[in-house]
């Protein structure tokens, strides 16, 4: 759904409202 979020590796702009909306834990780094 994200542009770079995989590249990002979920940084801050996707922190844990990103993960959440997608229910993706906060494990996934990378």
């Amino acid at each position: 759904p994200f542009g770079g979020a995989k590249q990002s590796g979920y940084g801050l702009e996707f922190g844990t409202e990103g993960l959440k909306a997608l229910g993706i834990p906060q494990v996934i780094n990378g």
